[in-house]
C-alpha cells in the first residue's frame, strides 16, 4: 500500500511539471508571436532555450513567417500541446493508483 501512495505522489509531480512546461512553450509562441520590432533580439534567445528542448525531428517544423516581420512558432504550440496532455494523461492515472 506504501508504494501506491509512493507512485501516486511521483505521477502527479511529473504530471504537474508536465503540464506547466506545456503552458511555458504555448506562452512562448504567443510571445514571441506579438513580440514588438524593437525587442526581437529578446526573441532569438527565447527561441533558442525552448528549442533546445524540443526534439530534434520536431525542432523548427511548422514555423511560419509572419508579414510585418516575426513568425508563428508551430513547434512550440505543438509540443506545449502534447505536454498539456501527456500531463492530463498523468494525472488521471495517477488517481487510478
Amino acid at each position: 500500500m506504501q508504494d501506491n501512495v509512493y507512485l501516486h505522489k511521483i505521477l502527479r509531480v511529473i504530471a504537474r511539471l508536465m503540464s506547466v512546461i506545456g503552458i511555458a512553450y504555448i506562452v512562448a509562441a504567443i510571445v514571441i508571436f506579438f513580440m514588438p520590432g524593437a525587442y526581437r533580439i529578446y526573441a532569438f534567445d527565447i527561441q533558442r532555450f525552448f528549442s533546445a528542448l524540443i526534439p530534434f525531428a520536431l525542432r523548427g517544423s511548422f514555423v511560419y513567417a509572419l508579414p510585418f516581420g516575426g513568425g508563428l512558432r508551430g513547434d512550440f504550440i505543438l509540443y506545449g500541446i502534447a505536454l498539456k496532455l501527456l500531463g492530463k494523461f498523468l494525472r488521471k492515472a495517477a488517481d487510478k493508483y
